[in-house]
């Protein structure tokens, strides 16, 4: 009999009489009729019930992952409440969420829930959830670098078979719809392990996380034991939750983009601070030796001499160099340094350049090696590739010792040729490496920095380097010595055609004067071409100096700048020592005690302000006047220095008269302080020795009677009167023995 409502079929009611044939009566089936009637009206109802109550659970579900996704916005949680909810509300055995992007391999699990572990749910998590949670999932999506195995306490499965080879995201991806599989037995082209879960599925339903039309990511329902018919509100459930995923999933990204960007302009608020205070110092130092001697030249109405010549000219190229590294970076980001790549002789190339180092090796005591083998034939730049060169060699040279090597190999490599230059320096820390071509990274605007540099070089280098096609690497073992290695592609088919010139190029070994002048200044100190670097008493080689001139303690990590004020001092008369860094100067100051002393704020080892400090804590030393000379010129430095107990405040550039000046008011103040600290001296010894001269006939020995002065403060008026020879009869003196005094004579 069939049951119908609305005049649709929607069941049917049999009646089976077993045994023996049976006749049905009319009022029988009349009788029928009537309870199929009433059983098609009550099965309605009841599954009109079901219905309301699926879609309640349905609601209850999305308004659950709807709050999650808008209470929080951490990805951990809200892939955790997914998970969790959409499974146990379909009774699945298991449910997972992954997501990928266009380009990836393998799909990335982030969250899983397992019903044969009633009350766990996996999601990615870390030591700290709330500090992590969102770095670490959103670094998934945005950069798909992140590694799974690392600080998470439950790794999640990963994805065994790649994208392009499993046949249910194949699908997925060519129809967008869900891909529904009742009973995987009837699919065997299909049964493929996604991931290595406990169980393995029998039935199966895969639905799209949809954004602006495409796929990010998917939702898999599985029951493992037995096949599954999933009905049509199932699936329409799992796509809305889907469709709810896919937002989180969106906002996450949003979220932590919007993140990363305010981080990342933090930095550069940070790096650019850094970077103007350390190119501050890196121009005002040259500007100082070059502008200092002319000045000097003016005022004497004659030329310069050849010691200051040097200096102004090394330095005129040290500050044209610096420009120039700017003005390269400013022309790469315009895009406007338009290179022309001509066939180069990349082994005789790399030989001129590296010879132009020798003789600066010879000096530090550094050995240089090369191993060229001849390679095909390179297009290059030579006036913006030889930079690359310069940059690479002058930093292995700086942070290489006496007695330890450079070595320079060329070799063939495939279709590439490979240059490394290896050092056996100090080597970089494993925390630096990633940022090592970073601009600006060096400038790190700590006083104490071990090595002058604006942060540009490497930066400069690696856009050099890219600009040509090529690449650059770094490997390095702290304290062990580095190794850069650049790959340079041979022949034209990477350049741009309308750049490349089949005309032989020439090296410009002028340019070397330029690349090489602050290696010029870091080797005065090597050569000891002067005598002030022995941190010797020159005055006395010197016949105008008077022995008893005051003594003066030049503390910087520049020698031109060291031998510039030496000149200026020594010229005045004055007695002159130095030293290299705030840790010789601080041994210096105990050795000579000097009058006063001039320092750098910004040197390795110990900084400026922390000599300053050293030497305001020493008991012979506190008192001496001390000037502080730097190219930081905010206020910030200013009021530290004066803090720390800075005595004066010169900011480079300065001239020699302003210098001089501040010199001779610091030793003048010191000597006004000398001499009423001798004229205190003076008046006390006077009134003891007058005391001395009045003979006692009784009472207790003189000697003491200074003692009882101080340590009896209702006898200190008679005692101090009877030192003055006064007399007269209170009858507190008479219990202490001594003459007597009176008030009166007292206040005479």
């Amino acid at each position: 009999m069939p049951l119908c409502y609305q005049q649709e079929l929607i069941a049917i009611l049999a009646l089976h009489q077993c045994g023996h044939p049976r006749l049905w009566q009319d009022d029988e089936v009349h009788l029928l009729e009537m309870v199929a009637v009433q059983a098609a009206l009550a099965l309605s109802q009841a599954r009109a019930y079901e219905q309301l109550q699926a879609l309640a659970k349905r609601e209850a579900l999305i308004n659950t992952i709807t709050t999650a996704i808008r209470s929080s916005l951490d990805p951990q949680e809200i892939f955790a409440a997914i998970t969790q909810q959409l499974g146990q509300v379909l009774h699945t055995d298991g449910c997972a969420l992954s997501l990928w992007a266009e380009g990836d391999e393998f799909v990335q699990c982030v969250g899983l829930y397992d019903a044969s572990q009633p009350g766990q749910t996996v999601a990615l998590t870390s030591e700290d959830p709330k500090a992590e949670g969102i770095n670490r999932v959103s670094r998934l999506y945005d950069e798909h670098l992140i590694d799974l195995e690392e600080d998470i306490s439950r790794p999640l499965p990963k994805s065994l078979v790649p994208i392009d080879r499993n046949p249910v995201l194949t699908q997925l991806m060519l129809t967008k719809q869900p891909v529904i599989l009742n009973d995987l037995a009837l699919y065997p082209e299909m049964n493929l392990a996604e991931q290595p879960v406990r169980h393995p599925a029998r039935a199966l339903l895969v639905v799209p996380l949809l954004s602006d039309g495409n796929i990010i990511g998917s939702i898999s329902l599985r029951q493992n034991h037995h096949a599954r018919h999933w009905q049509l509100s199932e699936i329409e459930l799992a796509q809305a939750v889907a469709a709810q995923a896919a937002i989180a999933v969106q906002q996450a990204r949003l979220y932590q983009k919007t993140r990363q960007q305010a981080e990342q302009l933090l930095a550069l608020d940070r790096q650019k601070t850094e970077f103007f205070q350390n190119i501050s110092h890196e121009f005002r130092t040259p500007l100082t030796l070059t502008i200092g001697p002319l000045e000097a030249a003016v005022a004497k109405d004659q030329g310069l001499s050849y010691d200051q010549s040097i200096i102004a000219l090394r330095n005129s190229r040290r500050l044209l160099r610096l420009v120039n590294q700017l003005l390269d970076l400013q022309r790469l980001d315009a895009r406007r340094m338009q290179p022309s790549f001509r066939p180069c002789d990349l082994v005789n190339f790399v030989n001129q350049t590296v010879d132009s180092f020798r003789l600066y090796c010879e000096r530090k005591g550094i050995r240089l090696i090369t191993h060229l083998e001849p390679c095909p034939l390179v297009y290059l730049d030579l006036e913006k590739f030889d930079k690359v060169l310069y940059n690479l060699l002058s930093n292995a040279m700086k942070f290489t010792p006496a007695g330890g090597s450079i070595t320079v190999t060329l070799q063939p490599a495939g279709d590439h040729c490979l240059l490394k230059i290896i050092d056996t320096g100090i080597g970089i820390r494993p925390d630096q490496i990633p940022h090592l071509f970073e601009r600006f990274r060096q400038a790190e605007g700590s006083a104490n920095r071990s090595y002058e540099g604006s942060g540009l070089g490497l930066a400069l280098v690696k856009e050099l380097v890219e600009l040509h096609g090529g690449q650059i690497s770094v490997e390095s073992a702290y304290g062990g010595g580095s190794t850069f290695t650049v790959w340079i592609r041979e022949g034209v088919s990477h350049l741009p055609p309308q750049q490349v010139i089949d005309v032989q190029a020439e090296l410009q070994l002028n340019r070397a004067a330029i690349e090489l002048a602050h290696i010029e200044t870091e080797l005065q100190d090597e050569d000891g071409l002067l005598n002030a670097e022995s941190n010797q008493d020159e005055a006395i080689d010197i016949p105008a100096a008077d022995p008893k001139a005051p003594q003066i303690l030049i503390v910087d990590d520049n020698p031109d700048v060291r031998t510039y004020i030496s000149g200026i001092l020594r010229e005045k008369g004055y007695r002159v020592w130095t030293a290299r860094n705030g840790s010789e100067g601080f041994k210096s100051a105990q050795a000579y005690h000097p009058h006063l002393i001039v320092t750098d704020l910004m040197m390795p080892l110990v900084s400026g302000i922390d000599m300053i400090r050293m030497i305001r804590e020493e008991e012979d030393l506190r008192g001496t006047p001390i000037i502080l000379l730097t190219a930081k010129v905010d206020e910030d430095t200013r009021i530290e220095g004066a803090e720390r107990g800075a005595d004066a405040y010169l900011s480079k550039p300065f001239n020699d008269r302003e210098l001089l000046a501040e010199v001779r008011n610091l030793l003048a103040l010191k000597a006004n302080e000398q001499r009423v600290a001798e004229l205190n001296t003076y008046l006390t010894e006077s009134v003891l020795k007058r005391f001395c001269r009045h003979p006692w006939s009784s009472g207790p020995p003189r000697e003491n009677w200074c003692w009882i002065c101080v340590q009896n403060p209702g006898w200190s008026q008679c005692c101090l009167a009877t030192l003055l020879g006064l007399r007269s009869s209170p009858t507190h003196c008479d219990r202490a023995g001594l003459p007597n005094c009176s008030t009166n004579t007292w206040q005479k």
